[in-house]
């Protein structure tokens, strides 16, 4: 588990709130894509970039990419709830 300081506070604050606007506005792939960067993890931010790029050429999600962006979003939240306390974890969970 890792302590954060009160600039990083401010960045999970805001992480959470624009998660929360991502899948209020149903951007179920933006929201991932934002988690990913936060946690510095390239090859998610990458492949998620390329599901979205897919969901805009096929004008829908197919269901088989659906099925993969939840795999990459329960690994991100995987490795968040391995990075942050149990409070902060929960934020960021309860956002999606």
């Amino acid at each position: 588990m890792k302590i954060i300081n009160e600039a990083e506070t401010k960045g999970l604050v805001d992480l959470v709130a624009n998660i929360a606007d991502a899948t209020d506005t149903n951007d179920h792939t933006g929201a991932p894509i934002l988690l990913a960067q936060f946690l510095k993890n390239k090859k998610a931010e990458k492949a998620l970039l390329g599901i979205s790029a897919c969901h805009d050429y096929f004008g829908s999600m197919p269901s088989e990419l659906g099925k993969v962006r939840s795999m990459i979003t329960a690994e991100l939240l995987d490795d968040a709830r391995h990075k942050y306390d149990k409070i902060e974890y929960d934020m960021i969970k309860g956002a999606f």
